[in-house]
């Protein structure tokens, strides 16, 4: 149906079954879950989301730095509602686009 891609470059698709969602290949951010009865509130949710992005955030730069494994860089991130893109595999990577190294 129609795709947008957010703000951190995450594809998203909005797909339709008797409502509209978002969806893409692996997790949809916690901001995009649910349905949707007009096209217009799905794009208003992903504006939304893009406007989170955007924010700074703020973190404790020692507790990152503390964080080796990929589960744990990962389980950081959800706690701070940070959505890393899937082309980012490995922890090094992760860690890197955490303390904002990559877009």
């Amino acid at each position: 149906m129609l795709k947008q891609i957010a703000s951190n470059g995450t594809e998203y698709e909005l797909g339709y079954r008797g409502s509209y969602f978002w969806h893409r290949s692996g997790a949809t951010a916690e901001a995009l879950q649910g349905r949707f009865t007009r096209i217009r509130d799905a794009m208003d949710a992903m504006h939304k989301y893009n406007a989170s992005l955007a924010q700074e955030i703020v973190y404790s730069d020692k507790e990152l730095e503390e964080l080796t494994k990929k589960s744990e860089l990962l389980g950081y991130a959800e706690r701070n509602n940070i959505e890393v893109p899937s082309k980012h595999k490995t922890a090094g990577a992760i860690k890197k686009f955490l303390k904002g190294g990559y877009e």
